[in-house]
């Protein structure tokens, strides 16, 4: 019998399920893994878990560098966010402990994953909307802004009797 929805996947006793919209986000296959394996760890009333990198890399089996870079990528898809947890031993010392991981709902991403896709498509039509305006005009070999160069290249320099002035030393300095 299906439960309650929390937003990630639904709960079915000892099961769960995969949102289908987690395979429009374009997760290389252990990258998948991995966040199937945290949606199965996950505590359903508060959405976290927090399995070590070793314990995943056993459950997917994937090294944990290898791990590491998935949850890399689980992050910046924004299908989860980590928190850095610590731990005292028994001698008092404090000591670093597994990453806490928060399962975030899926429209976040979703939603984030349409923002990348808009953002990529607005800046190809920008380069090529400026490949259009560097393309030759049709009977010339030159490009609008070699035109504007050579016209700039060409035109009258002043000249006082033969002479050339001042100014125009400083001009032809500059170029």
């Amino acid at each position: 019998m299906i439960g309650k929805s929390n937003g990630n996947a639904y709960s079915m006793g000892n099961r769960f399920s995969l949102p289908n919209e987690v395979f429009q986000l374009g997760l290389s296959a252990g990258a998948l893994a991995v966040y199937s394996f945290l949606l199965r760890c996950e505590d359903r009333k508060n959405y976290q878990c927090w399995p070590s990198y070793q314990t995943i890399a056993k459950a997917t089996n994937q090294c944990v560098t290898t791990v590491r870079k998935h949850v890399g990528e689980l992050l910046e898809k924004r299908l989860i966010l980590t928190e850095p947890t610590t731990v005292v031993t028994k001698k008092g010392v404090k000591r670093n402990g597994n990453l806490l991981y928060t399962i975030l709902p899926i429209s976040r991403a979703l939603e984030y994953n349409y923002e990348q896709q808009l953002r990529e498509l607005e800046m190809e039509t920008e380069k090529a909307r400026r490949r259009e305006n560097e393309k030759p005009l049709p009977g010339s070999n030159r490009s609008p802004a070699e035109r504007v160069r050579l016209e700039e290249d060409t035109r009258p320099q002043a000249v006082c009797a033969g002479r050339t002035t001042d100014a125009t030393r400083r001009l032809l300095v500059r170029r």
